[in-house]
């Protein structure tokens, strides 16, 4: 599924590393994409790598992030 993430805070990138660990297609907009590598990770109070994905990209274009979504979280 090709599911589009508004907001690149916590939230927002815990969804995203979520989605894609399952297999969806991520793009995140956001309005600092530059902050973001294609692969995110969660990290726990250790400092241990809890969670790690692959998102498609983070865009500041609405044409791009909403071309196609089937599922956009606002």
């Amino acid at each position: 599924m090709k599911i589009t993430i508004i907001g690149g805070g916590n939230i927002g990138t815990q969804f995203a590393v979520h989605y894609a660990e399952a297999g969806h297609e991520v793009t995140m907009f956001t309005s600092k994409p530059d902050q973001f590598q294609q692969t995110l990770t969660i990290v726990g109070s250790n400092d241990e790598t809890i969670h790690s994905a692959k998102i498609s990209q983070a865009t500041a274009s609405p044409n791009i992030a909403f071309k196609d979504a089937e599922l956009i979280f606002v």
